[in-house]
């Protein structure tokens, strides 16, 4: 009875081996495809969860194995300690070999868990790579369109606010025409490297286009997003002058949006965009918000007591309900 106990407690590791093995081979195969970034981002990132989840469970598996073979050699100790050679010798013959077996087998699934742990980093790499401007080190489209949706995912679910700053940098033109692209390229790298620090590190700075920003508040009101916006503004515009080296003056524009109750994220970009537009249209260097029904400049804002939130939250409505 103990000989199949001891080849039942084996066989899960093998499959688990076996298991493993098939994941590490197939995420390697997945990454050397060199699939697209945007179509396999998502992909990647479920993947690389899922190979982590098995990784845990192979070595718990393998730990609590290890165990039954101690128990199991207890037992053979005492078989003999009874008296009972000739049983304890087939035992001991056959418990040999499956350890013999087990060795093997856990020498394959540390060489496959570091080809998952190299395998899983590449795959981090490659889902940060989908989500980073290489220019700036920010976050590009992509990764603003994420965090975005998962910021008023947030506002549905729990009535968190959030507001939106777009940021465009006019007569950029103007960097390129006198000192090239290498400089205007060195002056947005700089700016990337700029704006992280003149945020909170719950925000997030994005490259949105080729001369234009946004930033994603989380957790803030229109009335502190314009603070953000006017505190932002003119430091844009002299660090753009000292990088330039010569007096090239980048007007700055900022339109600035709270998330309201509308229907999806993209009403909540297009008053934001509204808003850029109308700063823009005034001659730029301003700041222009969309309260919901229009765009007002930022001296036009409401007292911060009166603007918590223009509309009612989801919460608030389903409370009422």
């Amino acid at each position: 009875m103990l000989v199949p106990a001891v080849i039942n407690s084996y066989w899960p590791i093998a499959v688990w081996g076996a298991t493993l093995l098939c994941l590490g081979y197939t995420a390697g195969w997945l990454i050397t495809r060199g699939v697209s970034r945007q179509r396999a981002a998502h992909d990647t990132e479920l993947a690389l969860t899922r190979l982590r989840e098995v990784a845990a469970r192979v070595a718990e598996g393998v730990g609590s194995d290890a165990t039954r073979v101690l128990e199991i050699t207890s037992e053979v100790d005492a078989t003999r300690a009874a008296g009972v050679p000739s049983l304890n010798e087939i035992i001991r013959d056959s418990l040999a070999d499956v350890v013999l077996a087990n060795e093997l087998l856990q020498e394959q699934l540390k060489g496959a868990q570091a080809r998952l742990a190299r395998q899983a980093a590449e795959i981090e790499a490659q889902a940060a790579a989908a989500r980073t401007d290489a220019l700036t080190g920010l976050c590009n489209r992509r990764g603003f369109e994420e965090e975005l949706n998962r910021r008023y995912a947030e506002w549905l679910r729990q009535g968190r606010v959030c507001s939106l700053l777009l940021i465009d940098l006019a007569l950029f033109k103007g960097v390129n025409d006198r000192h090239g692209h290498r400089a205007s390229d060195d002056v947005l790298r700089a700016l990337g490297r700029l704006l992280p620090c003149a945020i909170r590190e719950m925000d997030v700075a994005i490259r949105y286009g080729a001369q234009e920003f946004a930033i994603i508040l989380p957790g803030t009101s229109l009335h502190e997003a314009l603070a953000a916006a006017e505190r932002i503004r003119p430091m844009l515009v002299e660090a753009v002058l000292k990088l330039s080296r010569e007096n090239v003056h980048v007007l700055v524009s900022v339109g600035v949006a709270q998330v309201q109750y509308e229907v999806g994220v993209l009403k909540f970009v297009a008053r934001a965009e509204a808003a850029l537009s109308a700063a823009k249209a005034t001659g730029r260097d301003s700041t222009v918000f969309h309260d919901g029904k229009g765009c007002l400049s930022a001296e036009q804002a409401p007292p911060a007591d009166a603007n918590a939130v223009i509309l009612p939250s989801p919460a608030a409505i389903r409370k009422t309900d």
